[in-house]
């Protein structure tokens, strides 16, 4: 069924559906990472698992359009998978994208998620994980998400 929809549909339509498809995945990818982290608090964001749930959200990211009004819905997915990247020019990208959804949005609420990042990457780069985060009660009472 995809097939006859993805050749009879128009360009945009058929886009339009890709980028539900790869947004439906990254919601996919923060949501597997998030419960790892609960089911088991002491594990680490290095294992291959996780690593490989955070690029393909990464990668999936890259393949939606900057301008998708899609990105309002997976904020939060924002949250969770920056968290467990390491690599700073991938940081660096999400940043970009949530900045960018925010300016469109004209959104100052959004932009919180920015300075959460920004915080906890710098916090617990000296000691722990930042996705440690997650597990702290009070750990996203300043973020809007």
């Amino acid at each position: 069924m995809f097939t006859t929809i993805k050749f009879t549909l128009p360009k945009n339509i058929q886009n339009q559906l890709m980028e539900s498809c790869y947004m439906g995945n990254m919601i996919a990818r923060a949501s597997y990472i998030l419960l790892k982290k609960i089911i088991n608090p002491t594990y680490s964001l290095n294992n291959y698992d996780i690593i490989e749930a955070s690029n393909d959200f990464y990668d999936n990211l890259k393949k939606i359009s900057i301008h998708s009004q899609a990105s309002c819905l997976c904020l939060w997915s924002f949250v969770i998978c920056g968290l467990v990247i390491n690599e700073n020019d991938k940081r660096q990208y999400i940043l970009y994208r949530i900045k960018e959804f925010g300016e469109t949005k004209k959104s100052s609420s959004i932009m919180s998620i920015i300075k959460f990042l920004e915080t906890n990457w710098k916090k617990y780069s000296k000691y722990g994980e930042p996705w440690d985060i997650i597990l702290d009660i009070n750990g996203f009472e300043n973020v809007f998400i």
